[in-house]
């Protein structure tokens, strides 16, 4: 059965060559996306997720594999299922008593490459149709009814133009930008809200206030210690040795201790605890 959701947006009227029609339209397969499609299916919607690059999983299958979390035993729901499936892989992969089922943390530690055929897996199970390297190009919103309205179909476009037009009863912007939202007229605030805005003992900065700083963006990647896996990095086009050379004298002053540490004496951060 259809779920209607009302959201206030503007109004776009566009015809496109295709058109497909779901209970459940979930924007961005971040882990969130990922676990909103998985839970509607296993409800019996009809969903469809889309994410906009040609990679599922977000930050957990994208370097940053290390979840947050205070305790085992807050634990629960689609998370803990997915921890548990990523210990079973190291469990059957290398056997219960290795070192890769210690490492991975009871599962909350996995390498992105698994992570991420886990989430895979899971997606398929439920029957869930992912739509990849689809961005969100425009919104339909139905009439206005009672001051209110809601998003009727979303247009989604391809890397090469190519679009698609999606209606469904309910949309769901799991996306860590909120473009949908956006899009759809919401208010938003960009950057850290006032610790007052909504009682967050832990919001806005040092004196509780908001701001509009936005978190900071860096590269993620894997590297291992095993000589018989290591690979030589290719000189990149365009690459000039002097464009690097100025951090020679952090070395020299002592600044800079190591090209890899867990502390801040490297040039790369190196993230503890060990992967498996």
């Amino acid at each position: 059965m259809k779920q209607a959701f009302a959201v206030i947006g503007l109004i776009v009227a566009v015809h496109v060559a295709q058109s497909a029609d779901q209970d459940v339209v979930v924007y961005s397969a971040t882990p969130g996306g990922i676990a909103a499609a998985v839970s509607a299916a296993k409800g019996g919607m009809d969903v469809t997720l889309v994410e906009p690059t040609h990679r599922i999983g977000g930050l957990t299958t994208s370097g940053l594999s290390y979840s947050d979390f205070r305790s085992f035993e807050a634990l629960t729901g689609f998370f803990r299922e997915f921890a548990d499936r990523v210990r079973r892989h190291y469990f059957e992969t290398y056997g219960p008593d290795s070192r890769q089922v210690k490492d991975c943390w009871r599962g909350t530690l996995g390498e992105p490459e698994v992570n991420r055929r886990v989430f895979a897996a899971m997606l398929e199970e439920q029957g869930v149709k992912v739509a990849r390297g689809r961005s969100l190009a425009r919104l339909e919103f139905s009439d206005w009814r009672r001051g209110r309205r809601r998003i009727q179909a979303a247009v989604l476009r391809s890397s090469k133009g190519k679009e698609l037009r999606v209606e469904a009863g309910a949309f769901i912007d799991a996306s860590y930008e909120g473009d949908l939202m956006a899009m759809a007229g919401e208010n938003f605030h960009v950057g850290r809200e006032s610790r007052s805005q909504y009682g967050e003992p832990m919001a806005g900065d040092k004196q509780g206030r908001g701001d509009g700083q936005v978190q900071g963006y860096n590269f993620r990647f894997i590297m291992t210690q095993v000589e018989s896996n290591k690979l030589m990095a290719p000189r990149p086009e365009g690459y000039r040795r002097e464009d690097f050379a100025g951090v020679l004298r952090h070395f020299e002053s002592g600044r800079l201790k190591k090209v890899f540490s867990p502390q801040r004496d490297g040039i790369f951060r190196a993230h503890l605890p060990m992967m498996p």
